[in-house]
């Protein structure tokens, strides 16, 4: 089991063929089985749950390949680059490709005179610049790249959802432009035991 670790792969949920339409059928709508729902990454786990007479049960874990940057710790320097080209750069250093992760930014980022990662694994290390920038990453499930990074500073690029906004636009990480709540009160009545 241990030559499946850290191995790219690919989980698969495929209805059963009719199944649902019958189920769907038997309360009033028919509907067309929905397609096989694919997830791609790496194993970061296997274990052996169980064997029986006639079968063995296995847990695998399957991640984003961003997941297997937790195994490299290392110290280095940047010098005279952004935040988003450092974490490009990370990405290179570990054969990922352009089509493997995307910038989604709305503004423009500062050219940091150095930055320094002492023996600390790179995926904290990008998790540490992203959280000091105020940028957001989430993952796409792609047919022919697999899993995707997709990285970005402004809240409406987060799948085109409507987020409130929450945090306080003056704090270091705020990067939200727009109104945001600045005091929060809670209110709850007192009771008096006897």
């Amino acid at each position: 089991m241990s030559s499946y670790l850290n191995q790219r792969a690919a989980f698969e949920i495929r209805p059963q063929e009719g199944l649902l339409s019958e189920v769907a059928g038997a309360f009033g709508s028919a509907s067309d089985d929905p397609p096989a729902k694919q997830w791609q990454g790496i194993i970061t786990s296997c274990e052996k749950l169980s064997v029986f007479k006639d079968e063995t049960v296995y847990r695998f874990v399957l991640e984003p390949r961003f997941a297997a940057l937790k195994h490299f710790q290392t110290s280095r320097l940047f010098q005279h680059q952004t935040i988003p080209d450092i974490v490009a750069a990370v990405f290179k250093h570990h054969g990922f490709s352009g089509v493997d992760y995307r910038f989604q930014k709305s503004r423009t980022y500062s050219v940091r005179e150095y930055v320094t990662q002492y023996l600390e694994s790179d995926f904290n290390f990008i998790n540490r610049l992203c959280e000091e920038e105020g940028i957001w990453y989430a993952f796409e499930q792609h047919e022919q790249h697999g899993d995707v990074v997709v990285f970005g500073d402004n809240p409406e690029h987060y799948y085109g959802r409507r987020v409130r906004r929450i945090f306080d636009t003056s704090a270091r990480l705020g990067s939200c432009l727009l109104p945001c709540r600045r005091r929060f009160r809670s209110n709850s009545p007192a009771s008096i035991a006897r």
